[in-house]
């Protein structure tokens, strides 16, 4: 055989080898790219999952916080009406009134009468209704945060302000928080 002869089947071989093993290089890195690529979408899929369920467990809980204010307005309301009551009931219905008033051991509310002096208050700190450390700041938070009830004590019209519960506020801090660590982990991760 003629030496040029088996440089060329020479060169055809290593010219096939190399194409194989440039096609095997082809193959195994489109295959591996795939995975990458599924093991991506999978991670994706989960994180967004985790967003939604977080979602829905924020938009469950300002409904349930929602309904606990609904709630504390209609514990209002009834102690309002009881106070109004009080002054005009019989024997048989004052010890029935006079446990709805004092049942009263979460919700700070303020009595005031026409020209906005502060009659009675339950709930609250003393010195933030009378004395140096008084502050009109309490009664102005409580009006800007829910309407008065209107009552009427032995015919003279008065207006009781009330807040969130201390349970309520405390409980809408942590989720405030919650959410804000919701959304920070929400930004970091993505």
């Amino acid at each position: 055989m003629n030496l040029y002869s088996r440089k060329q089947r020479w060169k055809a071989v290593l010219f096939i080898a190399a194409a194989v093993i440039v096609g095997v290089s082809l193959w195994y890195s489109n295959y591996i790219v795939n995975k990458i690529r599924e093991e991506e979408r999978l991670k994706v899929q989960l994180w967004s999952e985790a967003v939604q369920r977080r979602l829905s467990l924020i938009n469950y809980t300002e409904k349930l916080f929602a309904d606990m204010r609904r709630e504390e307005r209609n514990k209002a309301g009834v102690w309002a009406q009881a106070t109004g009551r009080i002054s005009v009931a019989d024997d048989s219905e004052l010890s029935f009134l006079q446990n709805i008033i004092q049942n009263n051991t979460t919700i700070p509310v303020v009595v005031v009468n026409s020209d906005d002096e502060v009659q009675f208050h339950r709930n609250l700190e003393e010195k933030y209704i009378t004395g140096e450390r008084r502050t009109d700041s309490t009664l102005a938070a409580m009006r800007a945060e829910y309407r008065p009830i209107p009552i009427s004590i032995m015919g003279i019209e008065q207006r009781a302000y009330y807040k969130d519960s201390r349970i309520i506020t405390e409980l809408e801090k942590t989720l405030d928080d919650l959410i804000n660590s919701f959304i920070s982990e929400t930004v970091m991760n993505s």
